[in-house]
């Protein structure tokens, strides 16, 4: 008999662990949000919206509709057939389209996570381990968390909170600092130079290709930039998906300071991210020093103002299809290498390609967003 109860209790237990994921997520409440949120200079209001920006956890969620993403510069696409939710940043822009008048809302909502595949920039979003700030669905539309592991790293998004003020939101990223005016005594360079410093102020997407040229084997990856500034400088972080520069890294940054006595230094401080399988507090990757390594860095250290025009050891260029190719040999000392040649084609005045060579690799870099 005792038996018997034993493994009656056993076998409640265990449906019940069971059943704890979908309790969980029938049983998941969210707040509408009524503090002041303002979003690339829009007041948001979520009183009357019909799909209002909600609180979680006390982290804010962005509801991903088509009209807000736009106006945000995200790119949407949903595939019927697999259910799959594609994001991804993007040039194109909309404009601001109001989200009220669809009946007063206040208080709490129920909301469910999400199960279905999301895809982020290539990167598809397990939201088992999202267990803080899950993805979650409220009236049809996937909602995000307002944390750095989206908004900042994958929408290379900014944003600040204050008493007064309450959140402001923007996704038009200042230019890092310092700003400094080129001049190499060739104003021809001096162009090329600054449509290169312009794309490095801004976060972009790239389509890349790391070639191995000993024996022509090419890896192909998808790039990001997200540029974060501060009063204290700005960081430029690259990620990759996969990430082929070196083992167990999730990104790369690099930071430019703004202090006097640096202000213009052809040097910057330069660290790595470890993503979260790997751990929080990892020591750097044994491999970080390695040339492939020394191709993302060269990536980041490859722009010029001030003393950084210092580095330019040549320069020339040529120009082939409506195209205007610039050649650069650029001195960067990082363990024994020491200098890259970078090849920056330019398409209409602005940049639209990166390729970064040293002695066995070559990383082409295409800006497609």
């Amino acid at each position: 008999m005792i038996i018997k109860r034993i493994l009656t209790c056993f076998c409640c237990v265990l449906l019940l662990v069971c059943l704890t994921p979908a309790a969980q997520a029938k049983g998941m409440t969210a707040a509408i949000a009524t503090g002041p949120v303002v979003m690339n200079g829009q007041k948001i209001d979520s009183s009357t919206a019909r799909y209002p920006l909600l609180v979680y956890n006390d982290i804010t969620y962005v509801p991903m509709t088509y009209d807000l993403c736009r106006f945000m510069g995200l790119a949407t696409a949903w595939d019927g057939a697999t259910k799959t939710l594609s994001i991804d940043r993007s040039k194109d822009r909309g404009p601001y389209v109001p989200d009220t008048g669809h009946g007063a809302k206040k208080g709490k909502v129920s909301v469910t996570c999400v199960v279905g595949p999301v895809i982020v920039g290539g990167v598809s979003i397990d939201n088992a381990l999202e267990t803080d700030y899950p993805l979650f669905l409220y009236n049809g539309v996937t909602y995000f968390p307002l944390t750095d592991n989206f908004m900042v790293s994958s929408f290379g998004w900014t944003y600040s909170w204050n008493m007064a003020s309450g959140l402001t939101v923007s996704s038009e990223t200042r230019p890092p600092l310092p700003v400094e005016a080129v001049d190499t005594g060739r104003p021809d360079l001096d162009a090329a130079l600054e449509s290169l410093n312009a794309l490095h102020r801004q976060s972009h997407v790239y389509a890349g290709t790391l070639t191995d040229r000993r024996d022509g084997s090419a890896q192909e990856f998808t790039a990001r930039t997200t540029v974060v500034t501060s009063p204290f400088g700005s960081n430029v972080e690259l990620r990759a998906e996969p990430f082929v520069f070196f083992g167990a890294g999730g990104g790369i940054t690099a930071q430019y300071h703004t202090e006097a006595a640096l202000a213009g230094d052809p040097g910057f401080t330069t660290g790595w991210d470890i993503p979260r399988e790997y751990g929080q507090h990892a020591a750097a990757p044994s491999n970080n020093g390695t040339e492939k390594a020394y191709l993302a860095y060269s990536f980041l250290d490859c722009q010029f103002s001030g003393k950084r025009t210092e580095k330019l050891l040549s320069a020339s260029k040529d120009s082939r299809d409506g195209l205007t190719v610039w050649h650069l040999t650029v001195a960067f000392e990082q363990n024994d290498l020491t200098q890259y040649d970078a090849a920056i084609t330019l398409e209409d005045g602005e940049v639209s390609a990166i390729e970064i060579s040293t002695g066995n690799y070559t990383m082409h870099l295409d800006v497609t967003a």
